[in-house]
């Protein structure tokens, strides 16, 4: 396991491809660990942070498009999906530059997670208050200021008496959807 000190409250994380750089998404802060063995989270050392306040107080959700040039978060006190560029690849050391947010408020008021699919053409957001999987498509890949559309909602609506749909994954065909 890795500890990330008792002031972080982490809502979501990644990996790039070879497992050797993890990405946790603490309130509004994206935390960068460099990890010497891929995927062991044992060898992992803090490398960089950045903040993302300026855009909202709460996010949750945290995902990259393929080659790690643009950085997609959710946050859930605006209810927004919000994009950024790196100017290196993987590297928020480099210059991480806000380009645009776009509401999904109107599919649900607490947005947790984003995901995407391989080549970028459909966004899915899970939401704790409408208890589903919202699916859109993008008209340019891992573009939100291109053409959007709410294609529908998966409702998750768990039989367990907890309400809300907060992590989730495809397997790599995208034919089967895993949730939390």
């Amino acid at each position: 396991s890795l500890y990330l000190g008792s002031s972080l409250n982490p809502y979501s994380l990644s990996f790039i491809n070879d497992g050797t750089k993890l990405y946790v998404l603490s309130t509004s802060t994206v935390y960068e660990y460099d990890l010497t063995t891929g995927f062991d989270v044992t060898t992992a050392s803090l490398s960089t942070s950045t903040s993302l306040s300026s855009q909202d107080s709460s996010m949750q959700g945290l995902t990259f498009n393929n080659d790690g040039t643009k950085m997609f978060t959710v946050g859930a006190v605006n209810d927004k999906v919000y994009e950024y560029t790196l100017s290196s690849a993987f590297d928020l050391s480099s210059t991480v530059t806000y380009i645009d947010s776009l509401s999904v408020q109107s599919e649900d008021t607490g947005p947790v997670e984003i995901q995407f699919n391989h080549d970028g053409t459909k966004m899915y957001i899970s939401g704790s208050n409408g208890d589903d999987i919202n699916e859109y498509t993008l008209s340019s890949a891992f573009d939100i200021t291109s053409t959007v559309t709410h294609k529908g909602s998966y409702d998750v609506n768990p039989s367990d008496g907890y309400s809300g749909a907060t992590g989730f994954s495809f397997n790599n065909d995208g034919t089967k959807l895993f949730t939390t």
